[in-house]
């Protein structure tokens, strides 16, 4: 994962055309989710547990 790098995931304010991208906080390094329409729509989210997992190569457990 890289910033820059789309999700599947849509932003909840914009709609389903603006799909999240992943944005990297310049202080801290730390990895979230951002809408692409920054700095018009300011929404960010956590990224998701198994969406670090799977970058870390992981994969998914059978049964889940």
């Amino acid at each position: 994962m890289k910033p820059g790098d789309q999700v599947a995931k849509a932003c909840p304010l914009c709609g389903p055309a603006s799909r999240l991208v992943i944005r990297e906080n310049r202080e801290t390094g730390n990895q979230f989710l951002g809408c692409p329409h920054w700095p018009d729509c300011n929404y960010t989210e956590p990224i998701p547990e198994e969406i670090r997992m799977i970058a870390a190569g992981a994969s998914k457990l059978p049964g889940f």
